[in-house]
């Protein structure tokens, strides 16, 4: 909607728009009505790359924990069942980090 009430307000005010072309208040004006929207943008990717990196992470715990319970001897069966108790997998999610 923001898009729309911009390109409606630049059309009937193009004249004024080309005189402040190269003013700071073309700029200040710009950044203004475009913050909100980069803020939420750039929030938005933050929170996903963090949700992504955390998931990575876990991902990487369950490998290193099957290594070294293997490591010690530990049969698959077990292995199994203690990464679904410790980071509440199903069977078959289980099953893929053996």
């Amino acid at each position: 909607m923001a898009d729309s009430v911009l390109e409606v307000s630049l059309k009937a005010n193009k004249q004024v728009v080309q005189e402040m072309i190269g003013d700071d208040r073309m700029y200040e004006a710009l950044i203004e009505l475009m913050e909100p929207r980069l803020v939420l943008r750039d929030q938005t990717k933050i929170e996903e790359g963090i949700r992504q990196g955390m998931q990575q992470g876990i991902q990487e715990g369950i490998r290193r924990t099957v290594n070294a319970l293997r490591k010690f001897g530990v049969k698959d069966a077990e292995v199994k069942t203690a990464i679904m108790e410790n980071y509440g997998l199903s069977g078959e999610d289980a099953e893929e980090y053996l």
